[in-house]
């Protein structure tokens, strides 16, 4: 719990979002970490820029370095 405070923390100084918002991402963020269910290749589509799927998919492997 004191992670997730110091997570909210830092988003809501580095975005200025509102407390509720700052909320769920860092909600949203653990869940996906926790669930280790979550398609990264179908999550990937949805992140901007022009790299293909299978170089964003290599996020995958940051998200295994956290747990």
């Amino acid at each position: 719990m004191k992670e997730i405070k110091r997570l909210e923390s830092a988003f809501k100084e580095r975005l200025g979002w509102q407390a509720q918002r700052v909320s769920f991402l860092t909600q949203f963020l653990v869940a996906v970490i926790k669930a280790r269910t979550v398609n990264l290749a179908e999550l990937s589509e949805v992140f901007a820029g022009k790299a293909n799927t299978d170089s964003k998919y290599n996020l995958k492997t940051a998200i295994d370095l956290l747990r």
